[in-house]
């Protein structure tokens, strides 16, 4: 029997939180990008402010850049740099892309519109 089981059940729960992020099983989208090295990113192309095509035709605004962020956190976790492949959605295509896998997800502006007898907060 052991002599101290709490402190033996405690080192388990550190040692089991602290394994890197790289021992645990990646699955779905991460694991895709993990083996392909790809990650496709939806996004609109004439959203101005957040997102839209500049001059030199790539995209760009504020959604582009919460999108980038959430790339880096992609790669922080996979340990290495992924290609980013940039797909144009509308809101009609956008569900049904990241339905069939066609983009990992998509980054841009959307209204929802909240039924007054919701409950929910409005402003």
């Amino acid at each position: 029997m052991l002599k101290h089981p709490v402190k033996m059940f405690i080192a388990i729960v550190v040692a089991a939180t602290l394994m890197p992020a790289a021992a645990q099983e990646l699955y779905g989208a991460l694991a895709r990008i993990d083996e392909t090295g790809v990650i496709n990113v939806g996004h609109r192309e004439s959203s101005v402010p957040f997102a839209y095509i500049n001059d030199e035709q790539q995209p760009e605004g504020y959604s582009i850049d919460l999108c980038m962020r959430v790339v880096e956190a992609v790669e922080a976790r996979l340990g290495k740099e992924v290609e980013v492949n940039f797909v144009q959605v509308s809101q009609q295509t956008r569900i049904p892309l990241i339905a069939h896998r066609t983009i990992d997800y998509e980054c841009g502006s959307h209204l929802l519109k909240v039924p007054p007898t919701s409950g929910a907060l409005r402003p």
